[in-house]
């Protein structure tokens, strides 16, 4: 009669421990520290979504500057082809990241992009869950760019020092999930869902945040001006005995030019010259 009852307990035990332990779920943790795509690289942050993740043409087109040491950028002048459309597209098949990463990836690794610093608060004993995918944008094409416009602008608006400014040609409303998870000892303090990365266990929290964040692709337009000037002068701006035809920058109305070397040489079509103008942006802004 002893002996059954010792039975009937380690049954219940077990039982107990084997449910106990079913209910804990390990996530994927095949995809921690996943590169991010080359189009979430490439973009920078605007401070504060609250007005411009519903009104994208708050910021749209928008000539911006930063002072050196400040963390912001703030809005000076809008410039947009004539008859832009303000509706935003929603983007369909859009680029996804999905990735489990911790701070001194997002910090110091491969992983160190603007995107990804929500990220770089985290403890040494955290790690978090990320996806980011973009959800709406409005955008100025590359051909439709109003160089003229931005360079009569840079022209008649000198830039101070310690001062950079830059061009907004995209403006997109990107969500991120995120869920934060913890380091533990082993699997008895785990309870809902954990990863396994690199041999250590991190318990997930049981809530994901979900945020939208406003980014940006930005042109650098002093660069720009820099070689359009110099391209202007070399192939628009010559006379027959190859001498210039104007004088200092402020004397150029760039929109008329731009207008005319549309005109002759077809809308900046030439892939040899758009790829150098591309070229003289400055990808350290990034």
């Amino acid at each position: 009669m002893f002996n059954k009852r010792i039975t009937s307990v380690i049954i219940i035990l077990t039982v107990f421990i084997l449910g106990s332990c079913a209910g804990i779920q390990f996530n994927d943790s095949n995809n921690a520290y996943k590169t991010l795509p080359m189009s979430f690289q490439n973009r920078s942050i605007w401070h504060d979504p609250s007005v411009v993740k519903y009104k994208l043409q708050g910021l749209q087109g928008y000539i911006i500057e930063k002072k050196v040491g400040e963390d912001h950028f703030n809005r000076i002048y809008q410039i947009l082809p004539d008859d832009f459309d303000f509706t935003p597209e929603l983007i369909k098949d859009a680029d996804y990241y999905h990735s489990l990463v911790d701070s001194r990836f997002v910090t110091e690794g491969s992983g160190r992009f603007p995107i990804l610093e929500i990220a770089a608060s985290l403890s040494h004993q955290q790690m978090m869950e990320l996806t980011i995918i973009d959800k709406a944008i409005l955008y100025v094409d590359d051909k439709d760019i109003p160089w003229g416009k931005l360079m009569n602008f840079v022209s008649s608006n000198p830039l101070e020092d310690n001062v950079t400014r830059y061009w907004v040609q995209a403006v997109m409303t990107t969500q991120v999930l995120s869920k934060t998870a913890s380091k533990v000892e082993s699997d008895a303090q785990v309870s809902g869902s954990a990863y396994q990365v690199n041999g250590q266990i991190y318990n997930a929290a049981e809530t994901q945040d979900r945020n939208t964040i406003i980014t940006m692709l930005l042109v650098d337009i002093e660069n720009s001006y820099v070689y359009l000037k110099e391209y202007i002068a070399d192939e628009i701006l010559r006379d027959d005995n190859n001498a210039l035809t104007s004088g200092s920058s402020p004397d150029i109305d760039y929109i008329e030019l731009f207008e005319n070397y549309k005109n002759e040489m077809g809308d900046f079509e030439n892939p040899l010259i758009r790829s150098r103008i591309v070229n003289s942006f400055d990808d350290s802004i990034f």
